[in-house]
């Protein structure tokens, strides 16, 4: 006798909630895997809850004796994953991981370490077309970016860049 396994279900463009609902109310276990990101400085309120891998669901089923024709007609789904012929399999241990990890509703929370800057801050940019040069910290512009003071040919030159390239 087979067991009941995790399959991955793909939804339709921003209908995850409405797949997980139609499929809950026809009996099947599912789970959205969902993530707040922490970021320092934004208020509890002002944080958004977003799927881990949007537009897949894991639902738990038995290959063998589960109906599965239900789920490709659910209002929010597209299709089942497949690989070739086969519907995708994905491991129990990671989906029993992201559920212990996660609080009741599927969701995760993880803090996101962002380091703090002070205007004159030396840094150095890691990526992006700056890549390799020295900078001093001007100041903090915006969502995720960050001004910063680059010398160019003897002149120093305000700079907005992602916070996450220096």
């Amino acid at each position: 006798m087979r067991k009941r396994e995790w399959f991955l279900v793909y939804t339709k463009p921003r209908t995850e909630n409405i797949g997980v609902t139609n499929l809950r109310n026809q009996g099947y276990e599912v789970f959205f895997p969902q993530i707040i990101l922490d970021k320092p400085g934004v208020t509890e309120e002002k944080l958004q809850i977003e799927p881990m891998f949007p537009r897949y669901l894991f639902v738990k089923l038995n290959k063998t004796k589960d109906n599965w024709a239900p789920i490709r007609s659910t209002t929010g789904v597209s299709h089942i994953v497949t690989f070739g012929q086969e519907p995708a399999v994905v491991p129990m241990s990671l989906v029993s991981y992201m559920i212990e990890s996660s609080d009741n509703d599927g969701v995760l929370r993880q803090k996101r370490e962002i380091k703090k800057y002070t205007k004159g801050d030396k840094v150095t940019i890691q990526s992006g077309v700056f890549q390799g040069q020295d900078a001093k910290f001007f100041s903090y512009n915006g969502r995720e970016r960050v001004l910063v003071l680059l010398e160019f040919l003897g002149h120093e030159s305000i700079t907005r860049i992602p916070l996450e390239n220096i």
